[in-house]
């Protein structure tokens, strides 16, 4: 194929499985809701979640002894009861806000929590109050992401944590989980374990709401915490169980959060779901700060896209295409932020790690799994939300419906350029890589978007969700 034909041929089997998947509803061209103008969209929102319902039960999925779990409040300092490897005069958590897409940070560095004396012991005091008062985050990635912006969350700032301490002329900053665990030494008491998961960016805190969080001691001498939290600018609930090892090592057990049928977008290597759950939803305002976060992470995928597809030697018409599929990233996060905005939405920071160097079969992988099957599943999904949408939200998904369609079509044209290019194992593993994908989507689009997410933003149900995966699989994949 040229790629003028490929993308005719995608746009083709776009709209066939569309309309396939559109006939599926009874009276889909009246189920949007029409007639509605879209300031007064946000009204129709109670403020009460309608979360799709989990399909797994809590036994099956991890969580069906959490009565077993204790959460005792006021739950003491987090940096009460520590003990670390060698003893300190100080330690201190130190936020640093960044405000979003800054290269410097904003404001001064503020101590969240703190026990001890600073340089209590140094034989130069002054000496040791400066180089301490100087170890600040270094970065927007630069150690761990805190719970919030001092005075509050806000859409355009967040903040980055370490761990600083004096200890006699000494001064220290702890930037990663396993610096923590290093410093702590054996893990031999819930403060320590609260701290190793802090800076995995898991925070302990009591509640019941939605479910319980909580803590217990296992007989090995490990700990175990239920983390109840939410994520995409505080719309999503979820859970999550780990277990702290005495040596730090830390590992998640079990997770539980409702996802649903909207799950798009190239993602870039590296990139930090802290902040978000992917594709998960309770309402309008999350459903278009998820989107909004994800179309922001596609810019930085297409840039590297650019790049490598330049250093590759690929055909200089694809580097165009990429720069230009970059520019619409950029207009599609802008407008989709502005609609989580009017929905009452806060769009979590996008945080992607320093890309690694990696070789053809590395680019082909990513390209593969990110653009020929999830983000030709965005697009199909963007093109049945352009027809099933409120009538105002239409103009805006049919224009990022059109852009997607091209970037599948690229991503398509890629797949094909780099196929004769890697050893016959290569495409085998390739091969392997989009059908794990696909059974990964598959497992991701059993809930129920919530009734609101579909009337008015279009979303797939289940049941169509399934039709738009399946044409995918059969009509555009083994076609490829």
């Amino acid at each position: 194929y040229g790629s003028g034909v490929r993308k005719l041929a995608l746009n083709d089997a776009v709209r066939r499985i569309v309309g396939v998947a559109l006939a599926s509803t009874v009276g889909a061209a009246g189920y949007a809701c029409g007639g509605h103008d879209l300031l007064a969209l946000p009204s129709l929102d109670t403020g009460v979640s309608d979360a799709g319902t989990v399909t797994k039960d809590a036994a099956d999925s991890g969580f069906g002894d959490e009565a077993t779990f204790a959460c005792e409040t006021p739950l003491p300092s987090i940096l009460e009861q520590l003990t670390p490897v060698t003893p300190v005069d100080y330690i201190e958590l130190r936020n640093q806000e960044w405000a979003f897409g800054a290269s410097r940070p904003q404001g001064a560095a503020m101590a969240s929590v703190a026990s001890g004396t600073p340089c209590a012991t140094a034989a130069n005091h002054a000496a040791c109050l400066g180089a301490l008062a100087a170890l600040t985050p270094t970065s927007a990635i630069d150690g761990w992401l805190a719970a919030e912006p001092p005075g509050g969350p806000s859409a355009d700032a967040w903040v980055r944590q370490i761990v600083v301490y004096s200890r006699g002329d000494e001064v220290g900053a702890l930037r990663t989980a396993d610096a923590v665990a290093a410093f702590l030494g054996t893990i031999d008491s819930l403060a320590e374990a609260r701290l190793v998961l802090q800076a995995h960016e898991e925070r302990l805190v009591c509640t019941t709401v939605p479910s319980g969080s909580g803590y217990r001691r296992n007989a090995d001498g490990s700990w175990e915490l239920l983390i109840v939290g939410t994520t995409c600018g505080g719309f999503i609930p979820y859970r999550s169980r780990y277990v702290v090892a005495k040596d730090g090592t830390t590992t998640l057990v079990a997770k539980d959060q409702s996802v649903s049928t909207a799950i798009c977008g190239r993602r870039p290597e590296g990139l930090s779901t802290a902040g978000i759950a992917d594709g998960a939803v309770r309402d309008l305002a999350a459903h278009f700060a998820c989107s909004a976060h994800l179309e922001a992470a596609s810019v930085i995928a297409f840039r590297r896209l650019e790049l490598e597809l330049r250093r590759f030697g690929a055909p200089a018409s694809f580097a165009t295409r990429a720069k230009r599929a970059r520019a619409d990233e950029i207009n599609h996060a802008r407008d989709t932020a502005r609609l989580a905005r009017r929905f009452g939405g806060v769009v979590p920071a996008v945080e992607v790690a320093p890309m690694s160097p990696r070789d053809l079969f590395g680019f082909a992988l990513e390209n593969a799994v990110e653009g020929a099957v999830r983000e030709t599943y965005g697009a199909l999904v963007a093109a049945f939300q352009a027809e099933r949408a409120a009538p105002e939200l239409r103009p805006l998904l049919r224009r990022i419906a059109r852009d997607e369609a091209r970037h599948a079509a690229l991503a398509h044209d890629i797949d094909r350029w780099v196929q004769p290019r890697l050893s016959a194992d290569e495409r085998a593993r390739l091969a392997a890589a989009r059908v794990a994908a696909l059974d990964e989507l598959r497992a991701a689009i059993t809930t129920e978007p919530p009734d609101s997410v579909v009337r008015i933003a279009g979303v797939p149900t289940a049941s169509e969700a399934r039709i738009l995966l399946d044409g995918l699989d059969r009509e555009i994949l083994a076609a490829a």
